[in-house]
């Protein structure tokens, strides 16, 4: 299997594919491997699979309107919904509201439930997300079903209403290049993550308590080379730390090496990742941090 994927890699430079074709013959493969859907075989036996860790494709998924950031230069991201300056993203009016122009929709923070990010507009690829266990789920679907009451709009845990991931909170998000960087990979990342930190944040807005967000991983792939950031909550605003060299396909030995680490990122989501989700739900707290 690691053979196929380096020799697949080694076609998708020669041929010079789109990042497309990288991910369908070997970012996918990659990935299939340790965070596979049910039933397909895998590399990574978890000993205990009390809930699944999936790769999910979201390259047609966007941010709803409320939470795309704001942009005051090229390089500073506002974490703040209302924050003042220009949004990050090109926008369009969800479908439902189509009579209605893009510019005046977007006017005040009850207009933003309106509108979204072009699918043309900076997104990821790919998504790592846990199919939480019962008592996460039911506190997130009271969560994000009373939000939903609130702004009209579809019941969503994180920045976008994409189905597949409705009530499954982003963990790990993932964008690909092909194999010459231009620095749009790490702009759309801290777009997507910026956004995401948004949304938790507001789904949390009736409550007093606001403990930090857990950190983020990010894994920017640029053709054969995968490196993995850190988006950090620092509560007023958000570091991002990295990166660092977690594998490549290259060689037979530094596929081995990559899908080492997706194994370990893998148990995180799980134990971790999963630890701090439970928290930011009030999941097992005392009553007065719910309050």
């Amino acid at each position: 299997m690691f053979l196929k994927v380096v020799r697949q890699a080694e076609d998708s430079q020669e041929y010079k594919r789109h990042e497309c074709g990288w991910n369908i013959f070997v970012h996918s493969v990659i990935l299939a491997l340790v965070f596979c859907p049910r039933h397909m075989d895998t590399l990574y036996e978890d000993p205990t699979p009390t809930f699944q860790v999936r790769c999910e494709p979201v390259m047609t998924a966007t941010i709803q309107g409320l939470f795309i950031p704001t942009v005051t230069s090229n390089k500073e991201l506002y974490e703040a919904a209302n924050a003042k300056g220009n949004l990050a993203c090109d926008i369009s009016v969800d479908s439902r509201f189509s009579t209605t122009s893009s510019h005046s929709a977007a006017e005040g923070e009850h207009g933003l439930n309106t509108v979204h990010s072009t699918r043309t507009s900076k997104k990821v690829d790919f998504v790592i997300v846990p199919d939480t266990d019962g008592s996460l789920r039911t506190a997130i679907n009271d969560f994000i079903d009373r939000d939903a009451e609130r702004w009209g709009t579809a019941p969503h845990v994180n920045q976008t209403v994409y189905q597949p991931i409705r009530n499954s909170p982003i963990a790990v998000s993932i964008e690909t290049k092909g194999p010459k960087p231009s620095g749009d990979s790490f702009y759309q990342l801290s777009i997507w993550v910026t956004a995401w930190h948004i949304r938790l944040y507001h789904l949390r807005a009736h409550l007093n308590h606001f403990p930090p967000l857990v950190t983020l991983p990010m894994i920017e792939i640029n053709g054969h080379d995968w490196e993995l950031w850190f988006a950090c909550d620092r509560q007023t605003h958000i570091d991002i730390c990295g990166p660092i060299k977690i594998g490549n396909t290259c060689r037979i030995v530094s596929t081995y090496a990559l899908i080492r680490s997706l194994q370990a990122i893998h148990e995180w989501v799980k134990t971790e990742s999963h630890a701090e989700m439970r928290a930011w739900f009030n999941v097992g707290l005392p009553s007065d941090c719910s309050s």
